[in-house]
């Protein structure tokens, strides 16, 4: 997804602490508001840590992400190419677990981050809640338009989630005051947009960063802090400059192809500024275009058939009239 579209589906989504801060900066001049209430709410079968109580900080706190030599082999680890796709530290800072809980309850960027996380799990993954959810329905008033959007909350991290709702006001106004920013505000939400346009809801990543924001968001030791483990984890996990095998499954094999093309060190060379998302780019464009045969037939002569035809400016190739557009676009 480019960063304009991920831009314009902010915009629409639904009740996320960073909507709500905006839907209260117009309400300040007379023209919005937004509500919530349940439509079905269920007592949870397994609660919460205790909602902990802390002074306002605006500022995000900046620590040092554990390094890939030091981080836990039971945890997964991300590329520092992966992370270049995002607009905000907070979300590898806790994804990593270098945060203090209590610093980060206090956070206006935990908070919007925190928020993503259970909306854009409700708008992804909502068959991996079993049930184990509140259901809730939001309605929107903006210049008179009323909107309505639909939200299943986890149990887990439903009482934090409506404290932060709660607290908007307060995060508001460090906008409104200057001590954070609006790019502050609308960046860990974006990227909680990214990060599940990337992540299958089932994968270790999506497991670590729900649970490293329980703890934070409860002030409780990160699963790096505190030794903690997550299944999976080993096979997703990235070295510097190599696609981990997660990544390059959802891919397909062209994708899988073309990864190993733009990180071989004999042709890396040849790849554009970010081989990731043009690897990407093209395995989403040639969905629609390339039979599946000619997908597996491409990824695995990748160099031979794609890189020195199909993408040159002129082939003898029959295929090429109807997949070097693609290969164009793509580059562009």
């Amino acid at each position: 997804m480019s960063r304009d579209a991920q831009a314009n589906r902010w915009v629409v989504i639904g009740w996320s602490l960073s909507a709500a801060i905006v839907f209260s900066l117009v309400a300040s001049f007379g023209q919005g508001q937004t509500s919530a209430h349940a439509t079905s709410k269920r007592s949870p079968t397994v609660p919460a840590s205790a909602p902990k109580k802390g002074g306002a900080s605006s500022s995000a706190v900046h620590k040092a992400a554990p390094s890939a030599s030091t981080a836990a082999a039971s945890l997964v680890h991300k590329s520092a190419a992966y992370w270049g796709g995002y607009r905000s530290d907070i979300i590898q800072q806790v994804f990593d677990g270098a945060f203090r809980g209590a610093d980060m309850d206090r956070n206006t960027q935990f908070h919007i981050l925190f928020s993503g996380y259970v909306e854009q799990y409700s708008d992804n993954c909502s068959d991996y809640l079993r049930g184990h959810f509140d259901h809730r329905v939001i309605t929107h008033t903006v210049n008179g338009v009323v909107s309505t959007s639909a939200i299943n909350i986890d149990y887990r991290y439903l009482p934090k989630y409506d404290e932060y709702s709660q607290n908007a006001g307060l995060d508001t106004l460090r906008v409104l005051t200057g001590s954070v920013s609006f790019g502050d505000v609308a960046a860990p939400a974006l990227d909680m947009i990214t990060f599940f346009s990337t992540e299958r809801c089932d994968s270790a990543a999506v497991r670590q960063l729900g649970e490293n924001l329980l703890r934070g968001a409860n002030g409780q030791p990160s699963l790096q802090a505190s030794g903690g483990s997550i299944a999976g984890a080993a096979a997703e996990s990235q070295i510097d400059g190599v696609p981990s095998p997660a990544v390059a499954s959802r891919l397909g094999a062209f994708g899988d192809g073309c990864n190993a093309f733009m990180h071989d060190p004999k042709t890396s060379r040849y790849g554009p500024r970010d081989p990731e998302a043009y690897c990407k780019c093209l395995s989403d464009g040639y969905r629609s275009v390339m039979t599946p045969a000619e997908q597996a037939d491409y990824g695995k002569n990748f160099e031979a058939k794609f890189w020195r035809d199909i993408a040159q400016p002129r082939s003898d190739n029959p295929a090429w009239p109807r997949l070097n557009p693609v290969a164009v676009s793509c580059m562009q």
